[in-house]
C-alpha cells in the first residue's frame, strides 16, 4: 500500500464513522456519538501520521 492509498483508507474509514456519529447525535445518543467522534479524530491522525 503506497502513501496515498494509506491516507485514503483512513479518511474513508473516518467518513463512515463521522456519518454514524452524526446519526447517533441526532438520536440523542450522546455518549456513543462522542465515542465515535474520538475514533474519527484517531483515524484522521493515523492518515497523516
Amino acid at each position: 500500500m503506497n502513501k496515498s492509498e494509506h491516507i485514503k483508507y483512513w479518511i474513508d474509514a473516518a467518513n463512515v464513522d463521522y456519518k454514524a456519529m452524526n446519526n447517533l447525535f441526532k438520536s440523542k445518543d450522546y455518549v456513543w456519538s462522542l465515542f465515535l467522534g474520538h475514533l474519527v479524530i484517531e483515524k484522521l491522525i493515523k492518515g497523516v501520521g
